[in-house]
């Protein structure tokens, strides 16, 4: 993440920033986001864009669950935090 926040960064110095495709850059932020926080940002970064390539990785968000527990039966949504946000996007973004 830090690299590509880097290399945006650089671009955007440069004005080369229109050649990055943000949707994918904050959909990468969201799906490796190491903390919850991270990933909420990323949810706002791509509302922000309003762009409907987005949704997909809004919805896919919605749904990150990780196994553990005993025999990896406990499963938990590590994304609880971001999913009232996840869903307002989806639906602006679906308005749009």
């Amino acid at each position: 993440m830090a690299t590509r926040h880097g290399a945006a960064a650089l671009a955007d110095a440069l004005g080369l920033g229109d050649r990055i495709d943000r949707v994918k850059a904050y959909g990468l932020d969201l799906e490796q986001g190491a903390s919850c926080k991270e990933r909420r940002k990323a949810v706002g970064q791509l509302r922000a864009l309003g762009d409907k390539r987005a949704i997909p990785a809004l919805e896919k968000s919605r749904k990150r669950v990780r196994k553990g527990g005993i025999l990896g039966l406990e499963r938990k949504n590590t994304n609880y935090c971001l999913q009232k946000d996840a869903g307002e996007a989806i639906e602006y973004l679906k308005a749009r």
